[in-house]
């Protein structure tokens, strides 16, 4: 069927290949949004979303960190032990 046909005048096509831009998965969102009036809110998602994956990589940084410490900490233990016995 014509995407025209389907949309019944929903969406203004003025470009050639506009129709293959509302075909991508990745637009729907956005148009989603657009349309119920969420931009300011899926801003405000995709904002906290990035804040949320950087914690994460800090933590895991910080956990990864910690653990060398205590290896080194065992190693340095062992070390001397060695030196005292």
């Amino acid at each position: 069927q014509d995407l025209r046909a389907l949309t019944g005048g929903l969406v203004s096509l003025a470009g050639q290949h506009d129709y293959q831009h509302l075909l991508r998965r990745e637009s729907h969102g956005p148009w989603l949004d657009r349309f119920g009036g969420l931009e300011d809110r899926a801003t405000r998602v995709r904002a906290l979303h990035r804040e949320a994956a950087a914690v994460r990589r800090a933590l895991e940084e910080a956990r990864a960190g910690r653990a060398a410490r205590e290896e080194a900490l065992e190693r340095l233990r062992a070390e001397a032990g060695e030196i005292d016995a």
